[in-house]
């Protein structure tokens, strides 16, 4: 699970029928909601990285540094410090990232996005974080907040250059 939704009993049952849920990775502070429930119901380590941990203190795994080391070799956590101190990414098999609160798509405009409104801890810290998913492959993002996309990889790299030159 990515981020902690609202206790659902509904939701419960069916990760349950679907093998339950050994991992709950936080991208950042203001997304834990149930989380710790969802933990306690299914008895999952949770992943959070250190400088948004306290808000998570029941958190089993703290990421700590620049390069914090996540869950497996399939998932890549990416530091990406801006919308909150300690907001992370994960990548997974080098195409599908999930973004949190930091990056997110724009079907109006066709664009991704960044909310500076929604910053809630340094903006020129997230487009500098933002500027190091360059060095990334990646084709599909899922948005904490904003929509989701699924693109070729050079149509995201021509997305992500677009929005970095228009910040």
């Amino acid at each position: 699970m990515i981020d902690g939704p609202r206790w659902n009993p509904a939701l419960a049952d069916w990760i349950a029928s679907m093998g339950g849920l050994d991992h709950i990775l936080l991208t950042h502070r203001d997304d834990v909601a149930d989380a710790k429930t969802y933990a306690e119901h299914f008895g999952s380590r949770v992943w959070i990285h250190e400088a948004d941990a306290s808000s998570a203190p029941f958190a089993t795994d703290i990421m700590r540094g620049a390069e914090p080391a996540g869950p497996g070799r399939q998932i890549k956590v990416l530091f990406v410090p801006g919308h909150t101190r300690g907001s992370v990414m994960y990548l997974f098999d080098d195409r599908t990232l999930f973004t949190g609160d930091s990056l997110a798509w724009d079907s109006e405009t066709g664009k991704l996005r960044a909310y500076e409104e929604y910053c809630w801890y340094n903006w020129r810290k997230q487009l500098q974080s933002l500027r190091a998913l360059r060095e990334e492959t990646f084709s599909r993002i899922f948005a904490g907040h904003g929509e989701s996309v699924d693109l070729t990889t050079p149509e995201m790299k021509a997305a992500l250059d677009e929005f970095l030159l228009t910040c």
